[in-house]
């Protein structure tokens, strides 16, 4: 090979090292490297109140998660929070998953969704789930 295709591999090799170092691994206690990311469930309504229950979910178990859930109010156009609920938050331990649902009172024809933030070690995931009308 020449010394320009070993450069380039070189290259390229570094570059997806540093991709994946910015993917936020952890380690366990058991020193295992372990990748987690925040989800959000889209919210439904249960009776006098919208629910959306949100998780942070590993690949491997960690000493400790912990999850932050909102339900949003997007009004009738859906184009702005006009109002959102407590926050709902969870910590788990010696676990791959956590999860916290939040309620927020049920105004008809809104837009609801779910905002879900999870924290592990030095890392955070954010998500939050589609919109969804609920007449």
């Amino acid at each position: 090979m020449s010394i320009k295709v070993v450069r380039i591999i070189i290259v390229l090799l570094v570059g997806i090292l540093t991709i994946a170092a910015a993917a936020g691994p952890t380690l366990t206690d058991q020193g295992v490297r372990s990748y987690c990311a925040a989800y959000s469930s889209p919210p439904y309504r249960s009776g006098s109140v919208v629910r959306g229950t949100g998780g942070l979910y590993c690949t491997q178990t960690v000493g400790m998660l912990r999850v932050v859930v909102q339900v949003r109010d997007w009004g009738e156009s859906g184009n702005s929070i006009i109002r959102q609920s407590a926050a709902a938050e969870n910590t788990c331990y010696n676990t791959p998953y956590c999860e916290a649902t939040a309620t927020l009172s049920y105004i008809g024809n809104h837009y609801y969704d779910t905002a879900t933030s999870g924290y592990w070690g030095s890392y955070s995931s954010y998500h939050q789930s589609n919109k969804v009308y609920i007449p």
